[in-house]
């Protein structure tokens, strides 16, 4: 006889097998090895249990690819799946624990990992608005937003955004304030093309009208998607009518996201406005020092002074500096100074290929590193080999950016772009170029990436 635990590994089994050739499909087979191949999956009520083998792929999957796996599961449940959950390295024990009633140590996605609480957010004068704000959506140390306001935050990429919206989410859901939700604009996207696919859009408008707080990032990115921008305006409307809150944020201000319904603009006007200005001397410093202390590395004062004043970028980039320095301190156990910083982070300083604007150079590895964080993905899938669709795509926006502004050789840049062909600089410009012409999305991305350029170097 067979029982409801070896029907349920059965099952399972059939599941891992399937989502394991739908990624494979999807993501190639190299990002499919290393991320996805030694993941176990299980589903208990509407939700999607993954286990990660070990922490570092756990963070790839709740990080750049998370919103993909939505996207995928979507299609295969349609629109039926409530969440997507992470566990590592305890799959069995939790699989028992869904037999015996004992929860497991599971990680909600909704809002990615807890690193995005208001507690590790470094406040400045250039973000102190946007926080204050964000605490009172959330309902934070006795701040409290009034019912139906509507929340807009606005900065250059890499500035916070991200880091305020998801730590309001959390904080509102975690002290039982109601249920609530994070997602990208492109999750919410992607949800509601799921939605129409199935014949499941009054569900789909449900679920999101039921939020007492509903938190989207980076509505810039829906520009021409028109369908969808409706359904968003609608979706808002009816929840401030309905006295709940809302979270927005964009990489450009109000006035420019002229897509949005008038409507939505008005409202929008009428609540919380916020912007997050551009890190300065100052922000960086707090930063690195918040780092280097938490991860334990030995770095001079000098060399804090040096990392700070000549790593350009937003506070992610910050962040990836010390991630490496942090890495090479402990293979080689050397205190950290300016001389070691320029050995290990000569890809991320001021170099031979880079113009000077204004007080700032901009260079190759500058706009690679923009192009990357504005799109998701990491900087060494793009300046790798890897193929994919989604990597090739912003490439050659890369590359297309590259060209514009510096105006260097094909060749040039078609070598730091992994080391490809002066052929393949020039199919990538010439195809972005001619995309621009009837791709209203993708020309809002660039001019997006464009203006945030010009906003740091004065070009």
């Amino acid at each position: 006889m067979i029982t409801s635990k070896e029907n349920y590994k059965s099952k399972n089994l059939l599941l891992s097998q399937t989502l394991h050739r739908k990624f494979n499909e999807y993501f190639g087979s190299e990002v499919f090895q290393f991320t996805f191949s030694k993941n176990l999956y299980s589903v208990h009520g509407n939700s999607l249990i993954i286990e990660a083998p070990n922490q570092a792929t756990a963070n790839a999957m709740t990080g750049q690819y998370f919103d993909h796996i939505k996207h995928i599961c979507n299609a295969i449940w349609r629109g039926q799946l409530f969440d997507i959950k992470i566990t590592v390295g305890n799959h069995q024990k939790y699989a028992d624990s869904l037999f015996s009633g004992i929860n497991g140590n599971v990680i909600y996605n909704n809002f990615g990992q807890d690193k995005y609480r208001f507690d590790n957010f470094i406040p400045h004068a250039s973000n102190e608005l946007a926080l204050q704000a964000s605490k009172m959506m959330a309902g934070f140390g006795g701040l409290k937003a009034p019912s139906g306001t509507v929340c807009f935050i606005y900065g250059d990429v890499g500035v916070g955004k991200t880091h305020l919206s998801k730590a309001a989410e959390l904080h509102y859901r975690a002290n039982n304030m109601g249920q609530s939700v994070y997602m990208s604009s492109e999750s919410f996207v992607g949800d509601f093309i799921s939605s129409v696919k199935s014949n499941t859009v009054f569900e789909f408008k449900k679920k999101m009208s039921s939020y007492g707080l509903l938190a989207i990032d980076d509505i810039h990115s829906m520009s021409g998607k028109k369908a969808s921008t409706e359904e968003m305006s609608n979706i808002i409307m009816r929840m401030l009518d309905e006295g709940k809150n809302v979270i927005l944020t964009s990489a450009i201000q109000l006035s420019e996201l002229s897509f949005l319904s008038s409507r939505l603009i008005s409202r929008i006007s009428s609540g919380i406005n916020v912007c997050i200005l551009q890190p300065d001397i100052v922000l960086k410093k707090k930063v690195i020092n918040c780092m280097v202390s938490s991860k334990n590395v030995p770095i001079t004062l000098e060399g804090i002074d040096y990392l700070a004043k000549n790593v350009i970028g937003n506070l992610r980039e910050i962040k990836g500096a010390v991630n490496r320095i942090a890495v090479a301190s402990s293979l080689y156990k050397t205190v950290i100074n300016s001389r070691v910083i320029y050995g290990i982070l000569s890809d991320m300083l001021a170099k031979e290929d880079s113009i000077v604007a204004g007080k700032r150079i901009l260079g190759l590895d500058v706009i690679a590193s923009l192009v990357a964080d504005y799109y998701n993905i990491s900087l060494e899938d793009m300046l790798s080999s890897v193929r994919t669709h989604n990597v090739a795509k912003v490439r050659a926006i890369a590359i297309y950016v590259s060209r514009f502004f510096l105006r260097l050789t094909y060749q040039g840049i078609a070598t730091f772009f992994a080391n490809r062909t002066h052929a393949a600089a020039i199919q990538a410009y010439k195809k972005i170029e001619k995309e621009l012409v009837s791709n209203e999305i993708l020309a809002n991305d660039i001019r997006i990436i464009k203006k945030s350029l010009d906003t740091r170097y004065g070009l």
